[in-house]
């Protein structure tokens, strides 16, 4: 038995349980991994289904302003799809980006700021102190049925923060 297999049964064990009535006795089996089971990335919903599908695509950025004037920017791995790796990354991790998006997991975005300044760092020259972070979400109506799609994103600043001695506080 390989360790896979384990964790195979333990997502089929939950993707199982996790759609019952609230008052299903399996649904009280995987109500306390709720919260690990959002943070990975695990749970499923309907409403990727017709007839309500999703009707924005997303994507992730982290800003990070430095002491000189420079700012550089970090994006989640696939978060620009392009060939075919990057557009499976991009789908792996899109519930990861709608998490940090809709804010119910405390401190995810935080989290997300603090990972992309130290990733950052090891790429900026050397000395550069951050001053600021922010954690942006670009997003795009799809207009199902439609031919011409908007080419501009909308930008919404998710978290944003100081810095104080380049660290996140």
């Amino acid at each position: 038995m390989h360790w896979s297999d384990l964790f195979i049964v333990l997502f089929l064990f939950i993707a199982w349980f996790w759609n019952l009535p609230e008052d299903a006795p399996g649904k009280w089996l995987v109500r306390p991994l709720g919260k690990v089971v959002y943070w990975i990335g695990l749970w499923h919903g309907w409403n990727m289904f017709a007839p309500n599908p999703v009707r924005a695509s997303r994507r992730l950025a982290v800003r990070v302003d430095y002491a000189d004037g420079s700012r550089y920017e970090w994006r989640p791995p696939g978060a620009l799809p392009e060939g075919f790796w990057s557009a499976f990354l991009h789908a792996h991790h899109r519930k990861f980006t709608d998490n940090v998006a809709s804010g119910k997991v405390k401190g995810l975005r935080g989290a997300l700021a603090g990972y992309a300044v130290k990733k950052l760092g090891e790429k900026v020259p050397a000395g550069a102190m951050a001053v600021n972070v922010a954690v942006v979400e670009e997003s795009w109506p799809v207009k199902l049925g439609e031919v011409e799609q908007p080419t501009e994103p909308t930008v919404k600043t998710l978290f944003e923060q100081k810095l104080g001695a380049g660290e996140l506080k």
